[in-house]
C-alpha cells in the first residue's frame, strides 16, 4: 500500500501538509473533470475545502488559482472553460434549508450534462439534488504540523464518474 493513500471503506485518501500542496493536489486533479459531472466537497469550517476547489478549477479551467474565490456569499460562481459551459462553483454554507426558487436553480445548474459542479458543503444538499456524486471529504488535524486528509469516493456513480475517481486515485498516488 502506498503511504500516502491511507485505506478508506469506500475509495482512497490522500494528505497533504499545506494550503499550497492542497491547490497543487487539485490542479492536478481539475483536468479530469468534464461536464456532467457534479462533486460534493465536504468537511468542517477550515477543513480545506476552498482550496481544493481553488486548484481544482484552475487545474480544469487554466485560470490562475488566485482568480478563483469562495461563493459563500454569492452561493454560486462561473467559470468558463475551453469551449464548454461553465464550471460552476457553488457553496451551500450559508444555507439551512432549499426554498423552491433555490431548489430550481441548484436543479438547473447540477442536471445540465454539459456543466461541471463542485459544491462545497454538499453534504447539506446534494443527495436531493443529484442521484449520483463524486465525493470529496476533508478531514484536518489538530497536530502541528497540520495533516489534511482527503477522501474521495462516489455516491451512485456513473460509468463516466466511475472513471474520473480511478483517474483520480492515479493521481493521487502519484502525487509527493
Amino acid at each position: 500500500m502506498n503511504p500516502a493513500l491511507p485505506e478508506h471503506p469506500s475509495g482512497f485518501a490522500v494528505q497533504t501538509t499545506s494550503v499550497e500542496d492542497t491547490i497543487r493536489l487539485g490542479r492536478e486533479l481539475g483536468p479530469a473533470l468534464t461536464g456532467g459531472v457534479v462533486v460534493s466537497v465536504e468537511g468542517d469550517l477550515g477543513s480545506g475545502k476552498t482550496q481544493i476547489c481553488k486548484g481544482m478549477i484552475a487545474g480544469a479551467t487554466g485560470i490562475d488559482h488566485s482568480r478563483v474565490s469562495s461563493p459563500a456569499f454569492t452561493l454560486i460562481n462561473e467559470y468558463q472553460w475551453s469551449g464548454r459551459d461553465p464550471l460552476i462553483h457553488i457553496d451551500f454554507y450559508r444555507l439551512d434549508t432549499l426554498s423552491t426558487d433555490d431548489e430550481m436553480l441548484f436543479d438547473e445548474a447540477l442536471t445540465d450534462e454539459i456543466s461541471g459542479a463542485l459544491i462545497e458543503w454538499g453534504d447539506k444538499f446534494v443527495s436531493t439534488l443529484a442521484p449520483s456524486y463524486l465525493r470529496i471529504h476533508i478531514e484536518l488535524s489538530l497536530d502541528e504540523p497540520a495533516i489534511c486528509t482527503i477522501h474521495f469516493d462516489a455516491v451512485q456513480p456513473t460509468a463516466l464518474e466511475t472513471s474520473i475517481l480511478n483517474e483520480w486515485r492515479v493521481t493521487c498516488e502519484r502525487f509527493s
